[in-house]
């Protein structure tokens, strides 16, 4: 959460993690992002080459919404980015 003045905040909705190693880059970023934001998590969509199932696993037992590999097609970054978007929306309207 970022705070833009004293009674706005900001919440990042998605991030998108590209990276070429998901063991010492994307997953550290997606533990960092679930320790530091733990009252509204951000949905993390993996865009990587590393097709490893162990690595791929790890992120969505983290927390992934997605896990897609390079070259991503168009269609399926926009409708993860998509299904991210709905799942933050449907948790901001749950809150008290």
């Amino acid at each position: 959460m970022t705070q833009a003045s004293s009674e706005i905040y900001f919440f990042p909705h998605c991030d998108v993690a590209p990276t070429a190693q998901p063991c010492s880059g994307g997953l550290e970023l997606q533990r960092r992002l679930t320790a530091t934001i733990s009252n509204h998590p951000i949905p993390v969509v993996f865009i990587t080459a590393d097709d490893n199932e162990a690595t791929r696993q790890r992120a969505l037992k983290g927390g992934a919404l997605d896990f897609l590999l390079k070259p991503v097609r168009r269609e399926a970054l926009l409708n993860a980015i998509h299904s991210a978007l709905q799942q933050n929306v449907r948790e901001d309207l749950e809150r008290p």
